[in-house]
């Protein structure tokens, strides 16, 4: 059964409020990556598969990935060329030996079979290996589709022992349909079909979310002012995890598609997305308890009034649970920055800003670590930091930074 939790807006803790209390979290640790092709690409995919990451990018016609240990060891970085898709490419990792020693690439093309038609297709490469393998049909979208209209998620357990891919039309469909990926991506499975709770009107952000199993989809439907957001996670067996299937009211628009959300160790969510109201943005995050009959409260956390520039103006990265506090990652060209907050959105620390030598700093990707309630709260980070060019070089280079941060259970 869906369960479905109403927010009410408050209007408090903005950043502009000063604090003099310590960081609420810190740098744990700080691996700067070798230099390489894969390092230089400003987006990647950040996917948690068993000892290790899986990281993985696209850039000029070209997918490039390794392995890269908790410590930033990075491995067997290898890659292919790949003419651009219609649509993707998104990622998953899977095992053929050891856990997350496949990539999986999943891309829309014209259909080879079916004039009219679009093939869903993964395209496997083993670890370290020089050729990807021929690709996989999964899927074949048939006419009238509209292919700007594909949605696609992807990832992978955090066990790395199986991907997944989910994918819809968007204002077409009321279903997500999805598949387990194992090894090779060959699947004698059908898709399953995971009925949209609201889908009035047509919704849209179908994105992969990373829960407790490392798998899983969301989507929002945008009701003006009263957005929902919809989560479902996934078992490695394929279907979905009881009481993971949640819908979240949301008191307000997300603008772009921009909703983050980490289970919390209650089994609810922590959600952070970024609102317009005119011309303004704000951050806002969400906490829920569905053990307990409490209400679900939307809280302001952030306006772009507290930032000086376009350049600074925030993104969420990503939130995670601290203790009882909740902690929001954001992305800003300036350099990403956690700050911390209650549950009723009053800062608790000072602003962490991470590592920038220009402040010239590429998109953010992370992976939260599910909550134990216990120890305290990791997020694993990786963006990419312009440098100065240096001498007669023409183009800037490049380093790619990946931290773990974490957040105290309690402030000192």
């Amino acid at each position: 059964m869906t369960k479905f939790w109403t927010g009410t807006l408050l209007a408090l803790g903005l950043l502009g409020c000063s604090s003099d209390g310590p960081p609420g979290a810190s740098v744990a640790a700080n691996y700067p990556l070798p230099d390489s092709p894969l390092a230089r690409m400003k987006n990647v995919s950040l996917l948690r598969a068993g000892d290790s990451f899986t990281m993985a990018g696209y850039e000029n016609g070209q997918v490039r990935w390794a392995r890269v240990s908790l410590a930033g060891a990075v491995a067997n970085e290898t890659g292919f060329d790949l003419p651009a898709p219609l649509a993707g490419p998104y990622f998953a990792a899977t095992m053929k030996a050891t856990p997350g020693d496949q990539l999986i690439v999943l891309v829309v093309n014209n259909s080879t079979t079916s004039p009219g038609s679009y093939d869903l297709s993964a395209i496997v490469q083993n670890l370290g290996s020089a050729v990807a393998a021929a690709p996989v049909v999964l899927y074949t979208f048939t006419p009238p589709t509209d292919v700007s209209a594909i949605q696609i998620a992807a990832g992978a357990a955090a066990t790395g022992n199986v991907g997944f891919v989910a994918w819809s039309v968007q204002a077409q469909w009321t279903t997500v349909k999805y598949l387990m990926l194992p090894a090779d991506a060959i699947t004698a499975a059908a898709p399953t079909e995971y009925s949209v709770r609201y889908s009035d009107p047509a919704w849209v952000c179908l994105r992969a979310l990373t829960g407790t199993t490392g798998m899983g989809f969301s989507l929002v439907t945008p009701v003006p002012g009263l957005a929902s957001w919809e989560t479902a996670e996934l078992t490695e067996a394929g279907a979905i995890s009881p009481g993971s299937d949640i819908a979240f009211q949301l008191r307000g628009n997300i603008r772009d598609c921009r909703i983050m959300g980490s289970p919390t160790s209650k089994g609810g969510y922590d959600i952070a997305f970024q609102e317009t109201a005119d011309i303004a943005l704000a951050t806002y995050f969400l906490s829920s308890n569905p053990g307990a009959d409490s209400p679900v409260f939307t809280n302001r956390a952030i306006s772009n009034a507290d930032y000086p520039d376009s350049l600074s103006v925030p993104q969420p990265a990503w939130v995670s649970p601290a203790g009882n506090d909740v902690s929001l990652g954001l992305m800003r060209t300036a350099g990403p920055q956690v700050v911390r907050f209650s549950y009723t959105a009053d800062r608790h620390g000072s602003v962490l800003d991470l590592p920038s030598v220009n402040g010239n700093t590429g998109p953010v990707a992370s992976w939260v670590a599910p909550s134990d309630g216990i120890s305290a709260d990791a997020v694993y980070v990786t963006y990419t930091d312009t440098l100065a060019a240096s001498g007669t070089a023409t183009t800037p280079s490049v380093k790619r930074y990946f931290l773990k941060i974490e957040s105290p259970l309690v402030l000192p």
